[in-house]
């Protein structure tokens, strides 16, 4: 089977390039980075593209011979409240120029990866994928227009096409230099390794549903194995089985590390509300089990993973 994954070179595209790889899926990778495309080098196996999303040919030329398409290229929350106007051109229109072209190429399946932000900026409650989305975000904004054309080409039998709405990710980058520390389980593995101890800035008490980038990828071959047609709804809530609280998070993390060192991690909690309690995060994956996928939970190993990638790096 061969694959194409847009956002190659980013921290899922680079981890989803080598795992799909070692399975012994034929991938190519492709980043509009023309840095990032003469600095690094996948393994042999793995080819690479340079494209332009500009331009139709580059575009058509990067995914020929191809069969699935991961489409992971996409502008992060900050890259979008810094230019909204953008960020629905490349997270919205851009999806569609894909579409148009993977079609002309007999593409036989596009997923498209979005965020479960797009329901809520809050994200307390119960959610699943029938739930309203009222985020006005530019971030989750420039998702759904996205979403929109994802839809309209499968539901006009153009392409088979599914959404992921993608709850926190976290875990270790392949690619050195891969702008991920901002994420919170990311962020507080740097912490503990740079600073010796772990600051919570936000209130402990909100609830989060974490993904290790290890279960992600496992999802991802267990729904193109399966060969679903999605008919109703393309939409797929991707998460953990169970949200935490931050706090209870960070005390999990130093839990862990502690087995792994053997030192214990002072927690900061820098928040001056930190006694405000917040609602539950329901994010449901029940249509998701549905389907006879299944999400194993490697926390600890991918917590594992990570603090050897920060021993290495941050010491």
């Amino acid at each position: 089977m061969k694959i194409f994954i847009s956002g190659g070179y980013g921290l899922l595209g680079a981890r989803a390039a080598y795992y799909f790889s070692n399975l012994g899926y034929k991938i190519t990778v492709g980043t509009s980075s023309e840095s990032k495309f003469l600095n690094y080098k996948f393994n042999s196996k793995i080819q690479t593209r340079l494209i332009k999303w500009s331009d139709r040919t580059s575009i058509s030329e990067a995914i020929r011979g191809n069969e699935i398409i991961f489409h992971f290229a996409g502008m992060n929350a900050k890259e979008c409240s810094k230019d909204p106007v953008y960020a629905n051109e490349f997270n919205g229109y851009k999806t569609k120029l894909f579409l148009e072209i993977a079609e002309k190429q007999n593409i036989s399946e596009f997923i498209f990866l979005s965020t479960a932000h797009v329901y809520n900026k809050d994200l307390n409650g119960f959610f699943d994928e029938n739930s309203k989305t009222d985020n006005n975000h530019p971030y989750a904004v420039s998702n759904l227009i996205g979403e929109k054309f994802v839809e309209e080409f499968h539901n006009s039998n153009r392409i088979n096409g599914k959404i992921l709405r993608l709850s926190n990710i976290f875990g270790k980058p392949d690619i050195q230099n891969i702008n991920c520390w901002d994420l919170y389980i990311n962020n507080i593995c740097k912490q503990i390794y740079t600073n010796r101890n772990i600051k919570v800035f936000s209130n402990p008490n909100i609830y989060r549903n974490f993904l290790s980038i290890t279960d992600f990828n496992d999802i991802l071959n267990q729904i193109i194995n399966k060969k679903i047609v999605l008919k109703n709804s393309i939409i797929l809530n991707v998460g953990n089985t169970k949200s935490i609280q931050l706090g209870k998070m960070a005390e999990l993390v130093a839990e862990r590390y502690y087995d792994f060192k053997k030192n214990k991690v002072k927690i900061i909690y820098e928040c001056s509300n930190s006694n405000e309690n917040f609602e539950s995060l329901d994010f449901s994956i029940n249509k998701l089990k549905k389907l006879g996928i299944q999400v194993k939970n490697s926390l600890n190993d991918e917590l594992i993973a990570l603090f050897n990638y920060c021993d290495y790096n941050f010491k």
